[in-house]
């Protein structure tokens, strides 16, 4: 299981600042009607000011809840699966029982007025920020929005729904339902897929590591599922894809980064999608890290280069 190294201080009995404790996230929620959803207390108060004393106890035990107690707030990370077609099939009564399961019996609007099962709402004010992949938010009305990494959504007492996005080992799962017709092209932003680093087949990932990503460790593996790793699943780590396993794949864009450690594995499945017979495009943004494009405002002519390359593909 994926762990979260969490660090408490405090002061000792002089005033100095010291580590009351050091480890794992000792609080982590499941969810058993969907798989895959993992939620880390990483800390909760329980008023407002917040009182400080010397020893502290573990404030996230108890009763599961999705939201923070009257005048306090709540510290936590989430491992949000990808939509799965059993969900898009929950009905009301189940959607209603999932959010029982994670402390919020009266959150679920599926049903009234929620256009999707994952639909809800909370009387919060959350601040949601993407550590890892790609996710999709979807309100009451009109497009979803898609949230990248260190993208900030402010959510404020609204109704909505988190999914991960579509990517690279959900075509594969398509594909081996028959179901690949669904989907008529897929655009990859410099794909995380090799899922062991440093690799010698993959120079970037040792003349670009230590450029905002240090891949030299197994916090990705543990992450993203470091059982399917050992497992050289391709539906949890594309990178394990075979010919076969990518023939018949839509029109299909990679796109790299100069200076990403990820580099050569997304050039690599390109690679892999033309021995396949694929049509496929490889583009490589020169001088950048990985995901210069969601940032904006450092690199704005970045981004609308990416925008405008992403709506060509759309037209195509």
């Amino acid at each position: 299981m994926t762990q979260i190294r969490r660090v408490v201080t405090g002061h000792d009995a002089s005033g100095k600042a010291v580590v009351l404790s050091d480890g794992p996230v000792p609080t982590v929620h499941g969810n058993p009607i969907r798989p895959g959803q993992l939620s880390f207390e990483v800390w909760k108060t329980h008023s407002t000011p917040v009182p400080i004393g010397a020893v502290e106890p573990e404030p996230t035990t108890g009763p599961r809840s999705l939201q923070p107690p009257p005048h306090g707030t709540l510290f936590r990370i989430s491992v949000v699966p990808p939509e799965s077609e059993e969900t898009r099939k929950l009905t009301p009564e189940q959607a209603r029982e999932l959010f029982v399961k994670s402390g919020a019996k009266d959150a679920s609007t599926f049903g009234r007025g929620g256009r999707h099962p994952m639909m809800h709402r909370t009387e919060t004010v959350d601040y949601a920020v993407v550590l890892e992949g790609e996710i999709t938010l979807l309100l009451d009305e009109g497009d979803a929005y898609n949230s990248n990494l260190w993208d900030l959504s402010i959510l404020r007492l609204n109704q909505l729904g988190y999914f991960e996005t579509l990517k690279e080992n959900e075509s594969y799962e398509l594909k081996r339902n028959g179901d690949i017709g669904v989907i008529k092209g897929l655009y990859a932003l410099c794909p995380y897929i090799a899922g062991k680093w440093p690799q010698d087949a993959l120079p970037s990932t040792t003349e670009n590591n230590g450029i905002l990503l240090d891949l030299h460790n197994n916090r990705g593996a543990m992450a993203y599922g470091i059982e399917e790793l050992n497992a050289k699943n391709p539906l949890a780590w594309p990178g394990f894809a075979t010919e076969d396993d990518v023939k018949g794949f839509p029109y299909t864009v990679i796109s790299v980064n100069e200076c990403d450690p990820l580099r050569d594995e997304g050039v690599g499945f390109y690679r892999l999608l033309l021995r396949a017979g694929v049509p496929a495009r490889c583009r490589q943004v020169m001088g950048t890290t990985h995901g210069t494009e969601v940032f904006t405002i450092a690199c704005p002519e970045i981004s609308r280069d990416c925008a405008a390359d992403l709506a060509r593909f759309a037209r195509v």
